[in-house]
């Protein structure tokens, strides 16, 4: 069928997927744990600070004596987005969920732009399709939808690396100098410590990135040097 070679239609079909794929019964139970290997009391326990400042607009509100302040300094980021989307949608498990929801569809969103911008030419007449079949998978990757659709710091960890590669190729665009380092070196740690703390593994990968960025950069340096006194 001719429309359905619409790029236009095609894009389409893929939010509807997305979304009815995710939105769907979005306050079922979670699967048992021999398939999800996840607790439903998981979700509210790494969403407390969310809930704390929906209904107590406070972050570290302490509920019970067993749940001290130690908690509440590696999860900021899925709680602040629990707390918008629980001010949307109210204290139900839509509220709990649609964060984890649209953390999903910003991922494939960045996804798509980073390797659309970092490898797309004009020559490259079948790369839309590339970006269609990742978007395709990842839409109906089973893992990837459980992340999507229950509370729980994945997502908002693949958001964060998402973010964190943007602002890189953004600082680092033209060129790196000892600010721009410093300020990718905070965002790399600030993921680390206020996102979740299994982001360590995102330090050496970033300052890995940075040393190598900065190691072509005096390549050509050199190069142009060189060419000058030519």
């Amino acid at each position: 069928m001719t429309i359905f070679r619409n790029k236009n239609i095609q894009l389409i079909l893929l939010a509807l997927l997305f979304i009815l794929s995710r939105v769907i019964f979005l306050d079922s139970d979670i699967p048992i744990w021999e398939i999800a290997e996840y607790q439903s009391i998981d979700e509210f326990y790494y969403t407390l600070g969310g809930f704390n400042l929906f209904h107590y607009s406070i972050y570290n509100y302490i509920t019970f004596d067993f749940l001290n302040e130690s908690k509440y300094v590696t999860n900021w980021l899925e709680d602040f987005f629990t707390f918008i989307s629980l001010s949307l949608f109210d204290n139900n498990y839509y509220g709990l969920r649609m964060a984890s929801v649209f953390s999903g569809a910003t991922v494939i969103i960045i996804i798509n732009y980073i390797l659309y911008k970092s490898f797309y030419t004009k020559k490259s007449k079948n790369f839309y399709y590339l970006l269609v079949f990742i978007s395709f998978y990842m839409i109906i990757d089973f893992s990837y939808i459980l992340s999507n659709r229950i509370a729980e710091a994945t997502i908002f960890r693949m958001i964060t690396m998402m973010l964190l590669f943007l602002a890189v190729i953004a600082i680092t665009q033209y060129g790196i100098n000892k600010r721009k380092s410093f300020l990718v070196g905070f965002l790399t740690f600030t993921a680390f410590i206020y996102v979740y703390t299994t982001n360590l593994f995102l330090i050496p990968a970033i300052g890995l990135a940075v040393m190598i960025i900065s190691y072509k950069n005096s390549l050509q340096e050199t190069f142009f040097n060189i060419l000058i006194r030519i």
